[in-house]
């Protein structure tokens, strides 16, 4: 059942992103956005480590 989350979320994000770059210049906007990528992709690796480390410990097992 749909109950509407994922637009929820998406309209949460682009309010953040509109309070976010209010009086900013482009360059700064683009800089901001590239900041808050790298920082998606850092958060992206913790649970995938995780998921590793996880199935490593479970492979040494007899």
């Amino acid at each position: 059942m749909n109950d509407g989350y994922g637009q929820k979320l998406n309209l949460l994000a682009v309010s953040i992103a509109n309070a976010l770059s209010e009086g900013l210049s482009d360059d700064e906007i683009n800089l901001l956005a590239g900041l808050f990528q790298v920082v998606g992709d850092a958060l992206a690796v913790i649970p995938a480590a995780k998921d590793l480390k996880g199935s490593r410990k479970a492979a040494d097992r007899p």
